[in-house]
């Protein structure tokens, strides 16, 4: 009868730790998430440099989970594929940023910090993010739409000569954003050095960090060709985070309108 018992018991046992086996493995939900750039955006920039995409998790009260990880994966461009585990019934703050490899270090604070020491006109300056609020087991078929944390500005010339560079020093720009929050704090000038102008049609462009709100900064910019030497400096220029402004005019010259457009790359 001992014997019995003992068998029944070892019986028991078993069957307990395969149902709380069974109960922990249902505890925990495998989610996929297709994580996108903005289509206004993708023809706005230079799309096909932005690979790598992380994310990071962080619990209700704004804790950073470590041990939640995500695998990402670049689907095209602009498009990623983002996977992680996550505790059923939870929710969780994501934080998405998709750059190029390497660019931007963003540590489990989320804080992002304004370029320097780059040259103007540098496409991999680029980068996208978004930040959702995500329940496991709830929200499995969530797509993420990642926007511009920057402004972009644009010097607009045409012509521009072949062979011109220009250089670009800006004022008044936020020296690092939290992305979670979305609270820019600082004030720094930036000076991008000398490079050549991206087109005939475009003399310099620049990612800055903006506020949501809009504000006003200054810029001053350089321009060669040749043994020719010019520059422009422009004062109460509106930026606005995920907007563009487009400033238009002849850039070789001291005199002359520049024009401006000030408009949103999404809405």
């Amino acid at each position: 009868m001992g014997k019995h018992r003992h068998i029944l018991f070892l019986l028991l046992t078993l069957l307990l730790c395969g149902c709380a086996k069974d109960n922990g493995k249902d505890q925990w939900v495998r989610l996929q998430l297709p994580v996108a750039l903005e289509q206004t955006a993708v023809k706005s920039g230079s799309i096909s440099l932005v690979d790598q995409l992380e994310v990071k998790a962080y619990d209700q009260d704004g804790n950073y989970l470590d041990y939640i990880r995500f695998s990402c994966s670049r689907t095209g461009d602009g498009e990623f594929s983002a996977q992680g585990t996550l505790l059923r019934g939870e929710t969780y703050t994501l934080l998405f940023f998709a750059q190029t490899a390497g660019t931007y270090d963003i540590g489990p604070d989320g804080i992002l910090r304004q370029a320097t020491d780059a040259p103007a006109s540098c496409p991999t300056l680029d980068a996208f993010y978004a930040v959702e609020s995500v329940t496991a087991g709830a929200d499995d078929k969530l797509r993420v739409l990642l926007k511009r944390p920057f402004a972009l500005l644009h010097f607009a010339g045409d012509p521009v000569p072949a062979g011109a560079r220009s250089q670009i020093t800006l004022n008044a720009i936020p020296a690092s954003v939290n992305l979670l929050s979305g609270e820019t704090t600082g004030s720094v000038t930036v000076r991008f050095s000398e490079a050549p102008c991206p087109s005939a049609a475009e003399a310099a462009f620049a990612y800055v960090l903006a506020p949501e709100e809009e504000i006003r900064i200054g810029a001053e910019i350089g321009l060669s060709a040749g043994d020719f030497r010019a520059s422009r400096i422009l004062r109460n220029i509106p930026v606005r985070r995920n907007y563009e402004t487009t400033l238009r005019g002849d850039y070789f010259t001291t005199e002359g309108t520049i024009e401006t457009d000030f408009n949103a790359t999404s809405r």
